[in-house]
């Protein structure tokens, strides 16, 4: 059975072209990350714990995602580890460089 988002057919069971947006404001230039992800994500983590996730394993201070091959990856695995049942997609957009690349570069 087709998940397509706007399926005419799928449309009585909840599935909608409509997304539902919460939390939206204007990036500024203090973000480093523009997060778009599925609702499973936000089952076990709250938009909170994706920016100390983004924070830490950036500037590698946390080891919860030792394993992960991307920050996407890691907030896949973390949401799924604390028990998510839903599907699990994150697309993360790099706006600036996280500040200890900024640092780096800066002493270069």
């Amino acid at each position: 059975m087709s998940r397509a988002i706007g399926d005419v057919l799928l449309k009585r069971y909840g599935v909608i072209a409509v997304p539902e947006v919460t939390g939206w404001r204007p990036l500024t230039s203090e973000d480093i990350y523009l997060v778009v992800s599925s609702d499973g994500i936000f089952e076990t983590l709250t938009p909170q714990n994706v920016c100390d996730l983004l924070h830490n394993e950036a500037s590698k201070v946390s080891s919860e995602c030792l394993l992960s091959s991307s920050l996407a990856d890691c907030i896949i695995q973390t949401a799924f580890k604390r028990g998510s049942m839903d599907n699990l997609s994150v697309i993360l957009i790099p706006w600036k460089p996280p500040i200890k690349q900024m640092a780096w570069a800066a002493a270069a």
